[in-house]
């Protein structure tokens, strides 16, 4: 038996793919089946390890919260909504992709995984630029208030039209 994978990456979201098998569906099954519950582990460890991060944070909110950490604590609420929203989303659709001929279902899965993948892409942008800044102008870096990076972190995204939850108020 012949197996020819290949593999096309969605452009705007590099964490989905679609796979599409030359082979036959026992042998597609199997595959499909073997690799999606392989990565299981790796969502649920990840939703347990960011909520963790964000208890530890909502506990102890008054010590942790300085401008560099709200962008820790946006980049957690965005992988811990991965790992709950997305993941069983794209582990489903491995299985059944019938719910996905509903415009709805199909629409919300679309807008999920694009919105979700970018907002954690943005956000490690905010966070890489946070960093260069403490690096190049301590100086100024130190004496930088909450306000700024609040408002930094509600305006991500190119066009600003991109809101992650609100941290902080």
């Amino acid at each position: 038996m012949d197996l020819n994978v290949t593999i096309f990456w969605n452009s705007s979201a590099f964490m989905n793919s679609t796979i599409i098998f030359n082979a036959s569906s026992e042998a597609r099954s199997f595959v499909i089946l073997v690799a999606s519950w392989c990565v299981v582990p790796v969502f649920c460890a990840g939703a347990l390890l960011n909520a963790a991060v964000l208890l530890t944070f909502l506990v102890h909110a008054n010590q942790l919260i300085n401008s560099f950490s709200i962008h820790i604590v946006n980049l957690t609420v965005l992988d811990l909504a991965y790992c709950l929203l997305l993941s069983p989303l794209i582990l489903y659709r491995n299985f059944d992709e019938s719910w996905l001929h509903s415009p709805a279902t199909c629409g919300f899965y679309k807008y999920a995984s694009w919105t979700i993948s970018n907002l954690i892409v943005w956000q490690h942008l905010v966070v890489s630029v946070d960093r260069w800044l403490a690096f190049i102008v301590p100086i100024w870096y130190r004496e930088k208030k909450t306000a700024l990076t609040e408002e930094t972190t509600s305006q991500i995204g190119p066009t600003g039209r991109s809101k992650p939850i609100a941290i902080l108020g």
